[in-house]
């Protein structure tokens, strides 16, 4: 039995997301990487990851000591018909972290 968590709505419903994370430990398959504008507020936007309170690089770096070899998958909901500039810097946000 294994997760695919989406620390987005962790954070939206004030779940800890370290302390999530360690209890899973080995136990996550994949993840909805994202990040929010606030923590613990159903309506905090998406935000461009790192710019918001999930933590990304520290999620990553978490993830890499549990020799985590599922995939991410990078959510960004804001403007979905026009988001693709957005996306880009998420990616090139999350290629920062993994290097």
């Amino acid at each position: 039995m294994g997760a695919w968590p989406d620390i987005g709505h962790w954070a939206r419903n004030g779940v800890q997301i370290k302390t999530a994370l360690e209890k899973l430990k080995g136990r996550v398959f994949g993840m909805h990487l994202k990040d929010i504008t606030a923590f613990d507020n159903l309506a905090a936007e998406d935000t461009i990851l790192g710019k918001g309170v999930c933590g990304i690089p520290d999620v990553i770096r978490q993830m890499k000591a549990q020799k985590f070899k599922g995939v991410y998958s990078i959510e960004y909901e804001v403007n979905p018909e026009e988001n693709m500039a957005a996306m880009k810097e998420n990616v090139q946000y999350y290629n920062s972290c993994v290097r």
